[in-house]
């Protein structure tokens, strides 16, 4: 714990000071203040260090704030690509009204030839001759 002294304001705030990175440190227990800041010792008297450069909010975490030195925000990162969707499976056309009809008068044909045979072939050889 160490107490920080912002730029713009008359008092101390007690937080926990960590450098994130070499241009990002964070405040827990600090201030949404753009000013930069000092670190001192808990005594208030010993200086630790100057850090008015880091004006820049990078990023508000719960109870903590990062601030960066060269301008840079945190930005949430993106999934690398979005999830393969399988493509469709190739689906016949719907016919229309003209083919269907004429693919059912084939069918009619075909039934009709079927029951002629049936009738003129098949029944008379089962009962041994015409009918």
């Amino acid at each position: 714990m160490i107490k920080i002294k912002y730029n713009d304001l008359p008092n101390m705030v007690e937080c926990t000071f960590s450098r994130v990175s070499d241009n990002v440190v964070q405040l827990e227990g600090g201030l949404e203040n753009t000013s930069g800041f000092h670190t001192f010792r808990m005594d208030g008297e010993t200086e630790l260090g100057d850090w008015s450069d880091f004006t820049t909010i990078y990023r508000v975490l719960e109870g903590a704030v990062q601030y960066s030195d060269n301008g840079s925000v945190y930005v949430e990162p993106v999934p690398e690509h979005e999830p393969d969707i399988e493509p469709m499976p190739d689906i016949d056309p719907v016919p229309s009204l003209e083919e269907r009809v004429s693919e059912l008068e084939e069918k009619n044909l075909e039934l009709t030839e079927t029951i002629d045979s049936i009738l003129t072939d098949v029944i008379p050889a089962m009962f041994g001759g015409d009918l």
